[in-house]
C-alpha cells in the first residue's frame, strides 16, 4: 500500500550533501525506490524518508539542473533539463526524455522530435551533441 504524499501546497527540501539538492513537493519514499540517485539524470531523487514527487527544482554540484514534475523521485512529465553539454525541454518518463521534446547543443544545433526512452533517431539523448 502506498503511503500518502506530503501536502502538496508545502515546499520542502531534501538532498545529499555535496552531491544533489531538491526543493519542491514530496511524497513518502515507496519501499521499491532506493534512497539515493542511481546515476545523474536518471536516478530516483530520494532520501531515507521522502522522494521528489510533484513540482520541483533539482540541482547537482556537477551542474545538472531540472525544473518540472517528478514521480517517485524521477523526472517524469514536462520539464526543463540542463547540464554543461545539453539543454532539453520536453516530456520525461522515469528519468529519460520520452515524448515530444527539443534538445539544444552548446554550439546551437537543435534537435526536435519524439524521444523514446531517451533515444532520438538512434542516438541516446546524452550523446546527440557529441557527433
Amino acid at each position: 500500500m502506498r503511503q500518502s504524499a506530503v501536502p502538496q501546497s508545502d515546499v520542502h527540501e531534501l538532498g545529499s550533501p555535496d552531491y544533489w539538492y531538491y526543493k519542491g513537493e514530496l511524497e513518502a519514499r515507496p519501499s521499491s525506490v532506493q534512497p539515493r540517485p542511481l546515476a545523474a539524470g536518471t536516478g530516483a531523487y530520494c532520501d531515507d524518508s521522502y522522494c521528489a514527487h510533484g513540482s520541483g527544482r533539482l540541482g547537482t554540484d556537477g551542474g545538472l539542473s531540472y525544473e518540472g514534475t517528478f514521480v517517485d523521485g524521477r523526472m517524469d512529465g514536462f520539464g526543463t533539463y540542463s547540464d554543461d553539454s545539453i539543454d532539453y525541454v520536453g516530456r520525461f518518463k522515469e528519468g529519460q526524455p520520452h515524448g515530444q521534446g527539443t534538445l539544444t547543443c552548446p554550439d546551437g544545433r537543435r534537435f526536435e522530435g519524439v524521444f523514446a526512452d531517451g533515444w532520438l533517431s538512434g542516438k541516446h539523448w546524452l550523446w546527440v551533441c557529441k557527433t
